[in-house]
Formats: C-alpha cells, sequence, structure tokens
C-alpha cells in the first residue's frame, strides 16, 4: 500500500492496482476510502477501511471495473 496526494492535498491510497481517495472517518479512528472512479461517474462502490495504523481492517464491494 502507497499513499500519495490528490490534487487538493488529500490523502490517496494505491492498493493492489486500484486508487482510492478518502471519504469519511468513522468510529475509533476508522478512515473511509472509496474507489476513485466512483466519482468520475463509473459508480464503482468498492471501499476500503483503514484503522489508525493505516493496517486495512476491511474492505466493502467488489470493483466494477479493470485495474
Amino acid at each position: 500500500m502507497e499513499f500519495t496526494a490528490t490534487e487538493k492535498g488529500n490523502r490517496k491510497i494505491a492498493l493492489n492496482g486500484y486508487l482510492y481517495v478518502f471519504k469519511k472517518m468513522l468510529a475509533n479512528d476508522v478512515r473511509c476510502f472509496e474507489c476513485e472512479l466512483r466519482r468520475k461517474g463509473n459508480q464503482c462502490k468498492a471501499m476500503v477501511k483503514l484503522d489508525e495504523d493505516d493496517t486495512v481492517i476491511g474492505r466493502v464491494n467488489e470493483h466494477t471495473h479493470a485495474p
């Protein structure tokens, strides 16, 4: 997993060939990142949840596109 920045300075994650952008903060400092293509009209609903140590603790939905 690699962290980069978006054009606006937010965090972006590269994981298994897919890119995720920060969506929201959940309880207990869990951060939710969504597939970057969701906002570009692809409607991919894949998400990743990270804990405070940047460890993947959950995944939601599969990607609807190729990496």
